[in-house]
C-alpha cells in the first residue's frame, strides 16, 4: 500500500508539473501583441517577392555567375547544402559571403586541411570552465555560431573534423566531448578544386549536399566584362583602408575597433567633402570620385532577414507541383536507364523541395498565375544542380535534361532554329520563283503560327520576346517577298507567255483570297499593336500589288487590243490590196506599138 501510495503520490507530482508545463506555454494578449509584431514583415504578399529579389541582387555584381547564384538560392530557400567544385578564383566563396550580406546572416569561412583539429571549427576551450570541471568552449564567431558557413577544400579534413561536419550536415547538430551542440546553420557552402576519390566516409559527407555546380573559368566572350568588374572592385578595396583609417581618426577608435558598416554610412554622408579632402591632397578628381563611388557599391543592403527566409519555407507548402509529378518519377527512371545516374532514395525524396523553391523563384509566373505557385516542367531543371556526382555528369544531367524538358532554353533554341531558317531563305530570295515564293508565304505562315503555340506553352518573358522579335522578322521578310512578287510582274509576258499567265491568276487567287483577309484577321484578333501595325501595312502592300497586276492586266487587254486592232486594219488593207484589179500589162504594150 505504501509503495502503491509513494508510486500514485510520484505520478500525481509528474502531473501537476506536467499542467504546469501546458499552462506556460499557452500565450496571453501580451504574449501574442509581441508576435504579431515579430512577424509584422512575413505576410505572404511581401515574401512572395523576396526569392527572386534576392536572386537578383545576388548575381548582380558578378559575370558569367548566374547558375552558381540560383544554386546558392536554391540552398537556402530549402534549408539545404550546397558544393561548388572548380579551380581556385571562381568567385565561389565571393557568392556565398555576398548571400550572408543580404540576409544579414552570420557568416564563417575556413580553409581545411589535413592537419587541422576541431578546435579551429569549434573554437578553444574554456580554461575558466575547465578549472571548474566544465567542459566548454569558447564559441563567439565560430562555426557553431554561423548561419551560412563557407568550407574550401572540404574534402581535405579528416579524423576529428569529419566528425563535426557529418553531423552538422545531416541534422545541425555538433558533437563534442560527450555534449550536443545546436547549431544555427541555414545551409553550408562548400568548395572543393576536384572531386576526390571518395571512400565510404568521404561518400556520406559529400552525399549531404543536396546540390552540386560545376563552377570554370567565366567564357571568354565575357571576359572583358568581367575583367572591368574585378578591377572596379579592387580600386574599392584600395580607397577602403584610406577611408576606414580616416574614419577611426573621426570617432577616436582603433582600426580594429570600428564596424565596417559605419564606415560605409560615414563615406555615405560625407561623399562630397571627402572628395574635396582628396583634391586637396592633389589627388586626381575622377580618380578620386570613381574610387568613392566604387566603394560605395560595395555596400551590400539585405533583402530580407534571416527569420523571413525561414518562413519562406511556409511557402513551399503551397507550391502545386501536380502537373509535374508524373513527369519527375519518368526522369528518375530515364536517368538511370539512359545516363546511368541512380538517385539514392533520400535524395529522390528532397528533389521537389528544390523544384517548389524553382517555381518560387519565378515570381513573374506566380502573378500570371494570380497568386499561386505552380511548378512548370522547367522547374525541373532543378535537378541538374542535384544529379550529378562526377564533374563529367554535369554536362550529361544538363544534355539528357535539355532532350527530357519542354524548357524556356529549348523554346528560345527552337525559335533561333526557326529565325536562322529565315535568314537562309533572305539570302536566296531573289533566286526563287514566283511557285517557290508562294510555298515560302506558306511555310513563313506555319512558322509564326508554331512559334505562337511556343510562346503560349511556355508563358516566359524570355521566350515571348523570342517570339515577338521572329514575328517581327517574319512579318519583314513577306514584305520582300511582295517586293519581289512585284519585280517578277514586272518582267513577265501576259501578252504572248501562257506559262506567265498562269502563274499569275496562282498567285492573285492567293493574294486576294488567302493572304490579304489573313491579315485582316490578324489586325483584329491580334493584342500586340506593333503586330496589328505590320499586319495592317503588309495587308495595304498585297493590295497595292493587286491593284499593280489588275493595272498591269488592264494595259495588257488595251495593248492586245490595240495590237489586234492595227493587225485587223493592216490585214483588211492587204485583203483590199489583194481584191484591187491589176493593170492590163498587154494592152499598154500594143498602144506603146502603135
Amino acid at each position: 500500500m505504501a509503495a502503491g501510495a509513494a508510486q500514485k503520490t510520484k505520478d500525481l507530482q509528474l502531473g501537476e508539473k506536467h499542467g504546469s508545463e501546458e499552462k506556460s506555454f499557452k500565450m496571453g494578449p501580451q504574449d501574442m501583441l509581441r508576435l504579431r509584431e515579430f512577424t509584422e514583415d512575413f505576410n505572404r504578399e511581401a515574401l512572395l517577392k523576396l526569392p527572386q529579389e534576392f536572386l537578383q541582387k545576388l548575381k548582380e555584381p558578378f559575370v558569367g555567375r548566374d547558375e552558381e547564384a540560383l544554386v546558392a538560392a536554391l540552398a537556402l530557400i530549402t534549408g539545404e547544402h550546397v558544393i561548388f567544385i572548380g579551380p581556385p578564383g571562381t568567385a565561389k566563396s565571393a557568392v556565398a559571403v555576398r548571400a550572408s550580406k543580404l540576409i544579414k546572416a552570420k557568416y564563417f569561412e575556413i580553409h581545411l586541411d589535413r592537419h587541422m583539429e576541431k578546435e579551429e571549427l569549434l573554437g578553444g576551450r574554456n580554461i575558466e570552465k575547465l578549472k571548474l570541471g566544465e567542459m566548454a568552449r569558447i564559441m563567439k564567431n565560430m562555426l557553431p555560431e554561423a548561419e551560412i558557413a563557407f568550407i574550401d577544400e572540404f574534402f581535405a579534413g579528416r579524423g576529428g573534423v569529419l566528425v563535426v561536419l557529418n553531423p552538422l550536415l545531416n541534422e545541425r547538430k555538433i558533437r563534442d566531448s560527450g555534449k550536443i551542440i545546436n547549431t544555427h546553420i541555414l545551409s553550408v557552402f562548400g568548395a572543393t578544386n576536384e572531386i576526390p576519390d571518395v571512400d565510404e566516409k568521404l561518400d556520406a559527407v559529400y552525399a549531404r549536399f543536396l546540390f552540386r555546380q560545376y563552377v570554370g573559368p567565366v567564357d571568354f566572350n565575357k571576359q572583358d566584362e568581367m575583367i572591368s568588374k574585378a578591377q572596379k572592385g579592387r580600386q574599392a578595396k584600395r580607397i577602403q583602408r584610406a577611408l576606414a583609417a580616416m574614419y577611426a581618426n573621426f570617432v577616436s577608435k582603433n582600426l580594429s575597433d570600428i564596424d565596417e558598416t559605419d564606415v560605409v554610412k560615414w563615406v555615405a554622408a560625407n561623399k562630397y567633402d571627402l572628395l574635396g579632402l582628396f583634391l586637396e591632397r592633389g589627388f586626381n578628381a575622377e580618380a578620386s570620385r570613381s574610387a568613392i563611388e566604387s566603394y560605395l557599391d560595395t555596400d551590400v543592403r539585405s533583402v530580407m532577414s534571416v527569420d523571413q527566409l525561414k518562413f519562406l519555407g511556409q511557402l513551399l507548402t503551397e507550391v502545386d507541383t501536380s502537373k509535374i509529378h508524373e513527369k519527375m518519377l519518368l526522369l528518375f527512371e530515364k536517368m538511370r536507364d539512359k545516363i546511368k545516374i541512380d538517385l539514392y532514395d533520400r535524395t529522390k525524396g528532397m528533389v521537389p523541395d528544390a523544384v517548389k523553391a524553382m517555381a518560387l523563384l519565378n515570381y513573374k509566373r506566380i502573378i500570371r498565375n494570380e497568386g499561386k505557385i505552380i511548378a512548370e516542367e522547367e522547374d525541373l531543371l532543378a535537378l541538374q544542380y542535384i544529379a550529378p556526382i562526377q564533374k563529367e555528369d554535369f554536362k550529361k544531367v544538363r544534355d539528357f535534361l535539355a532532350n527530357e524538358l519542354n524548357t524556356t532554353q529549348k523554346y528560345v533554341d527552337t525559335i533561333a532554329e526557326l529565325a536562322q531558317n529565315l535568314q537562309d531563305s533572305r539570302g536566296e530570295l531573289k533566286l526563287k520563283q514566283i511557285p517557290d515564293l508562294i510555298q515560302l508565304l506558306n511555310d513563313l505562315d506555319t512558322g509564326k503560327d508554331n512559334v505562337g503555340k511556343l510562346m503560349a506553352q511556355s508563358g516566359s518573358e524570355i521566350v515571348v520576346a523570342a517570339g515577338k522579335n521572329f514575328k517581327k522578322e517574319s512579318d519583314e521578310l513577306r514584305k520582300e517577298i511582295i517586293e519581289e512578287f512585284k519585280v517578277h510582274m514586272e518582267k513577265q509576258d501576259w501578252d504572248t507567255n501562257p506559262n506567265d499567265i498562269a502563274t499569275t491568276k496562282n498567285l492573285f487567287h492567293e493574294l486576294r483570297i488567302t493572304l490579304a483577309p489573313k491579315f485582316e484577321q490578324t489586325a483584329k484578333a491580334s493584342n500586340d499593336p506593333e503586330e496589328i501595325i505590320r499586319a495592317r501595312s503588309t495587308r495595304l502592300q498585297i493590295l497595292d500589288l493587286l491593284l499593280f497586276i489588275k493595272d498591269k492586266n488592264e494595259k495588257t487587254l488595251k495593248d492586245r487590243e490595240e495590237r489586234l486592232k492595227q493587225e485587223e486594219i493592216k490585214r483588211q488593207e492587204e485583203l483590199a490590196k489583194l481584191a484591187r484589179p491589176e493593170p492590163d500589162q498587154s494592152k499598154g504594150t500594143t498602144t506603146q506599138g502603135q
